[in-house]
């Protein structure tokens, strides 16, 4: 149980520079309505990372069999006279900034950082289930449980793709044993391109 909390603007945080080693954005991000803003304000208060867990931007495919798959989708989609965009909305109104590792990626570069990480995520939510031991004796963490591990094996076959991303952003590289134990939980690590035109010792901004 988390004991001590503070209300805060995202876009505009209380907490001194360097404040603490991660920040941990877990499906907030894609409600803000100005979540650039907010992720930057995130980087200025951390020392080492900032990890978002959220969802998967549907409308950047990768692979070929996930692009044909989805491509078939939006085909039956049009037969059937259904919306095949890619933009969601909430009931409370705001608009779903999901996110990519492309758009990650190139964030990260902008800002002069060297390695992301990335892994893709499935989730599923039954009504009640936040009520609900983590146990397998119960039958809602058995069906919640059976379907993701559908979502899962859909993935691998490369039919979907994740409903949600994790990302991690590191300010400094990490070590290499960082980077094993990430690979080891199944993160795809990525060592970004160095700004030939940078001066590879400048601090990036933040």
């Amino acid at each position: 149980m988390i004991k001590e909390y503070r209300i805060e603007n995202a876009e505009v945080l209380s907490f001194q520079d360097r404040s603490f080693d991660f920040v941990f954005c877990k499906e907030s991000y894609h409600h803000f309505q100005r979540p650039i803003r907010a992720l930057h304000e995130m980087f200025r208060v951390a020392r080492r990372a900032v990890l978002l867990i959220e969802p998967n931007d549907n409308a950047c495919p990768q692979g070929v069999v996930t692009t044909m798959s989805q491509m078939a989708k939006n085909l039956i989609k049009r037969m059937l006279g259904r919306p095949t965009h890619y933009h969601d909305f909430e009931v409370a109104g705001n608009y779903v900034y999901s996110i990519s590792r492309r758009e990650m990626e190139k964030l990260a570069l902008g800002m002069g950082f060297r390695t992301v990480a990335f892994k893709g995520v499935n989730d599923y939510y039954l009504s009640g289930v936040e009520f609900e031991p983590a146990d397998p004796a119960t039958a809602l963490f058995r069906k919640v449980s059976g379907k993701i591990a559908r979502y899962d094996f859909l993935c691998m076959l490369g039919i979907n793709r994740p409903g949600l991303l994790a990302a991690i952003i590191f300010k400094e590289s990490p070590a290499g044993g960082v980077k094993d134990e990430l690979r080891r939980h199944g993160y795809d690590v990525v060592d970004l391109p160095i700004n030939p035109f940078m001066d590879v010792t400048q601090a990036s901004g933040t």
